[in-house]
């Protein structure tokens, strides 16, 4: 398997239906099409979100509305930390030092509405649909939803509330259509209605430590370690059932990519056509989730760390602050 394309920065790209930018240091943005063609770039800036007409850009503590369309800032907005989520053409911002959510038109800047929520703990963990936005409020075990057409809280849950085993933190959250997945200690995770923000599931993995996760449109995988042992289990997001338990232990340490004691792990994995990518250490290794079998199909000279598919193109980070493309259109032939 051959690289597509290498960019020298450690930071994944952002993506819309369209476009994806690259942030190049120490301040430069290049913004491309699907196919990886460039468009254009701009200089003294980086991106921190993306629709297929604008992108949000930083300096410093700095945001900018701009124009891809027409290659033009629309608006500046000085010393405004925030995280931002791409709606389509519209942009929620979530500020960093209070529990605050603000929308904005991605076009004009004009607010949409702007809602200051009770407590004095910012939103973390923040994930973000066309219907929903979800966060843990920090420093606890508490979740909010808020509605993203009026800015009105939906719900506010207490987790330990529903969970038969208590979590210490309120965990990572995945949006799955109307269903809210998340993590409720380092070997459990809990499915809940968006809506009413009630527990579907609960699935506590007890003494299975947790190595890497990834996620598809209906199913979660989660590798994970038991005793001297590593299996790789399937579970239905609808439900919280464990659907296979499969055991990776001989063909992995054939492969010589065993991770090596209880704090190794595998870099991020990435789903896609039925296959997980995912590294290890410097190996880049394929899993066919119909056979289960195998493959490492890149050696890399630095350790991998992060990694997203946009369209047929993996990104895969590594701690030497490059990025490799990999094209997976002809997934059955990479090798």
């Amino acid at each position: 398997m051959k690289t597509y394309r290498t960019f020298h920065t450690g930071t994944l790209p952002y993506s819309s239906d369209s476009t994806l930018t690259i942030n190049l240091p120490p301040e430069e943005v290049l913004f491309f099409d699907l196919s990886l063609k460039e468009i254009h770039r701009i200089r003294g800036y980086q991106a921190i979100a993306l629709s297929d007409r604008n992108a949000l850009l930083r300096k410093n503590h700095d945001l900018t509305f701009y124009s891809i369309e027409n290659r033009k800032v629309q608006l500046d907005l000085k010393n405004t930390r925030v995280f931002p989520f791409q709606i389509k053409e519209k942009i929620l911002l979530n500020y960093r030092k209070s529990p605050t959510l603000e929308l904005r038109d991605f076009s004009t800047a004009d607010i949409l509405w702007h809602s200051k929520f009770e407590g004095q703990n910012r939103i973390i963990q923040g994930v973000c649909n066309e219907s929903v936005f979800v966060g843990n409020i920090l420093n606890s075990t508490t979740k909010i939803c808020v509605d993203v057409e009026s800015g009105k809280s939906l719900w506010r849950r207490n987790i330990n509330m529903s969970l038969e085993v208590k979590s210490t933190f309120a965990g990572n959250n995945y949006l799955i259509g109307k269903l809210l997945i998340s993590q409720a200690s380092r070997q459990g995770y809990f499915g809940v209605n968006v809506i009413n923000g009630e527990l579907i599931w609960h699935l506590n993995l007890e003494k299975l430590a947790k190595i890497s996760t990834a996620i598809s449109t209906d199913r979660m995988f989660v590798f994970v370690r038991e005793l001297d042992n590593i299996y790789i289990l399937t579970i239905d997001l609808l439900t919280g059932e464990v659907l296979n338990k499969e055991l990776l232990t001989e063909q992995l340490q054939m492969l010589q990519i065993y991770p090596h004691n209880s704090e190794s792990n595998f870099g991020q994995a990435s789903f896609y056509n039925n296959h997980l990518f995912f590294g290890s250490d410097n190996k880049l290794i394929k899993l066919n989730l119909s056979t289960y079998e195998i493959e490492m199909v890149y050696e890399h000279t630095a350790v991998f760390y992060f990694s997203k598919v946009i369209g047929s193109k993996l990104f895969y980070s590594d701690n030497n602050f490059t990025t490799l493309v990999f094209d997976l259109s002809n997934i059955s032939q990479l090798a």
